[in-house]
């Protein structure tokens, strides 16, 4: 089964990670949100998304994008990371809707504020 939709024009299917993966990928989101995730107050919410990306190493950051962007075709197509995530936007829309397809039943709490409060704005 398959999650398709439109990005900025471009077709975008997101498959679901297989367990092991998927397992892995859930232990270590929650580490990196879960001290972030109690900063969330309000209209503070930028400071969350600062604590998040201020305890993430640049190349884990970017191993995490490449991991959520890996279950993903674009138009039809296997992605390749330096060619298809050049718009910033895009990959974070995309890998917001990753985020949600294969974890919403536990991060939902979270997605509903990033649904509210982002700057992506809401699906």
């Amino acid at each position: 089964m398959e999650h398709v939709l439109t990005i900025k024009g471009k077709k975008v299917e997101i498959f679901k990670f297989g367990a092991i993966e998927g397992w892995r990928l859930f232990h270590r989101i929650s580490k990196i949100l879960g001290p972030s995730a109690a900063s969330i107050d309000g209209d503070r919410f930028d400071v969350a998304i600062d604590l998040l990306f201020r305890n993430l190493p640049e190349d884990a950051f970017i191993d995490l994008l490449k991991q959520l962007t890996s279950v993903c075709l674009i138009d039809g197509k296997k992605t390749d990371f330096n060619s298809d995530f050049g718009d910033y936007l895009f990959t974070a829309l995309v890998c917001k809707e990753v985020l949600m397809y294969n974890f919403e039943d536990f991060f939902s709490p979270i997605m509903e504020i990033l649904d509210g409060r982002s700057l992506l704005g809401k699906k």
